[in-house]
C-alpha cells in the first residue's frame, strides 16, 4: 500500500518508471471534430529527439486531465491493438470501426507509420493496462488514473 492507502500495482509502477527512465513527454494536441466523433484524440509523444503524433481512443475521457501515466497507457494500448491485428480489416473490426470510413483508414495508416518506430524507441516489453480493467474501472484502472510521474 502507498501512503494514500491505495494498493500499488506493478503494472502502473512500470509505466511510471518508463516515463522517467526514457524521459518520455506526452501531451494532447488540439481537438479534431472528426476524431472526436469516434471517441479519439491525437497525442504527441516525445522520446529524446524524436516526436511522434498518433490518434488514441479516448472513450472514457482520460486524455483531458493530461496525466502522463494515463497518456502513456493510451499510446501503448493503440500500439498493442495495431500489433495484434496484423491488417486493416482485423484492426477495424477489433476497435469497432466501419472499414469503409475514411477516418478509420487514416488512423490505421498513422499507426502503421509510427507504432514500429515507437516500439524501437521504448521497447516491446512495456504494456498497457488490460482493457477489461479500464472498462470496469477496477482497482488497477483507478490506480492508473491516480498515478503521477516520480
Amino acid at each position: 500500500m502507498d501512503r494514500s492507502g491505495e494498493r500499488e500495482y506493478p503494472e502502473v509502477q512500470m509505466l511510471v518508471a518508463a516515463l522517467k527512465a526514457l524521459g518520455l513527454q506526452l501531451r494532447a494536441l488540439p481537438r479534431e471534430a472528426e476524431l472526436e466523433r469516434h471517441a479519439y484524440r491525437r497525442l504527441e509523444l516525445v522520446v529524446g529527439q524524436k516526436k511522434f503524433t498518433l490518434p488514441v481512443e479516448d472513450e472514457y475521457g482520460d486524455v483531458a486531465p493530461g496525466n502522463p501515466v494515463v497518456l502513456l497507457h493510451l499510446v501503448l494500448r493503440e500500439c498493442e491493438f495495431w500489433e495484434e491485428a496484423g491488417d486493416f480489416s482485423t484492426w477495424a473490426e477489433d476497435v469497432g470501426f466501419d472499414p469503409e470510413l475514411s477516418v478509420a483508414r487514416e488512423i490505421y495508416q498513422t499507426l502503421s507509420a509510427v507504432v514500429p518506430e515507437i516500439r524501437r524507441e521504448i521497447g516491446a516489453d512495456i504494456r498497457a493496462i488490460p482493457s477489461y480493467d479500464i472498462e470496469f474501472n477496477t482497482g488497477l484502472a483507478r490506480a492508473l488514473r491516480a498515478a503521477r510521474p516520480a
